[in-house]
């Protein structure tokens, strides 16, 4: 199965799905430009909140460059990698373009050059797009990614105005498309939990699906739900109850097995406390 229909088959990828299909017709389109011609793609400003499949994108975005071979050279240690840029006041001294250079030529490794695909998250700039230090760094990525793929992250639960404007700023240094990750809906939800699930080993019947369907509902509207996350530390918390238990483990669990993790059990009241409530020192 191509990338492509990988992508088609997943929920809440829209947005990424058409701009695909658009590189897609790109790529066979390029065959017909003269030898030599530049072919330069738009940089991405991502718009997506966390767990809801961020790094699978990623993953799927370079995966489809390596197939399509004439849309991005790569070259370096690796095809891709992330990067924090951290907010600086505008009176501090700001050592960010240093940083990031260093994380280029650790990319590129034994290497000149570094081409691949960069996923810069920019979240901390929310509600500072216009000042000195964010438009230093933009230039600096305008004069130097002729051979980069930048994905600038940002954080859809943040004030959209704010989001607009960065979109705004950013794509005045450089040619972006906008992309929008919807959050996965609850039966993605089920089915990553199950395929999770599955890498210990287990499976779950008729009765324990209903039973963690309603779960995932009652958890999906705390507020600081992390989608995929989230759903992930559940089905670890279900692998380690099962197998910690006395006497032989059953593969397929029945609702009895994980009624620890019913919507109205002990295990959700904690947890959905933890997600309500503010957390400090992170």
């Amino acid at each position: 199965m191509s990338t492509l229909d990988m992508v088609r088959a997943k929920d809440g990828y829209a947005d990424f799905l058409a701009l695909l299909e658009k590189w897609d017709n790109l790529s066979g389109n390029i065959k017909s430009l003269p030898k030599g011609a530049p072919v330069i793609l738009p940089d991405i400003f991502l718009v997506s909140r966390s767990g809801t499949g961020r790094t699978l994108m990623l993953k799927f975005l370079s995966d489809f460059l390596l197939e399509k071979e004439n849309l991005l050279d790569f070259y370096g240690d690796v095809r891709y990698f992330e990067y924090y840029l951290s907010y600086c006041p505008p009176h501090d001294k700001f050592d960010e373009i240093v940083r990031f250079m260093d994380e280029v030529r650790s990319a590129a490794g034994f290497r000149s050059e570094y081409r691949g695909i960069i996923f810069i998250h920019i979240d901390e700039w929310l509600g500072h797009a216009e000042e000195k230090y964010f438009k230093s760094f933009l230039e600096y990525l305008a004069d130097n990614s002729d051979g980069w793929l930048i994905v600038f992250s940002v954080d859809g639960s943040g004030d959209e105005e704010e989001i607009s404007h960065l979109r705004s700023l950013v794509s005045a240094f450089l040619r972006i498309e906008q992309v929008s990750i919807a959050p996965p809906t609850s039966r993605t939800l089920l089915q990553y939990l199950e395929e999770r699930l599955a890498l210990f080993g287990l499976s779950i019947d008729g009765g324990a699906r209903e039973l963690l369907s309603e779960t995932i509902d009652t958890i999906k509207g705390m507020r600081l739900f992390d989608g995929f996350k989230t759903v992930k530390m559940l089905s670890y918390d279900i692998a380690y109850s099962v197998y910690s238990e006395s006497g032989d483990v059953k593969g397929v669990l029945d609702a009895k097995a994980v009624g620890r993790f019913a919507s109205d059990g002990e295990y959700v009241r904690v947890l959905c406390h933890r997600l309500t409530k503010p957390q400090i020192g992170f």
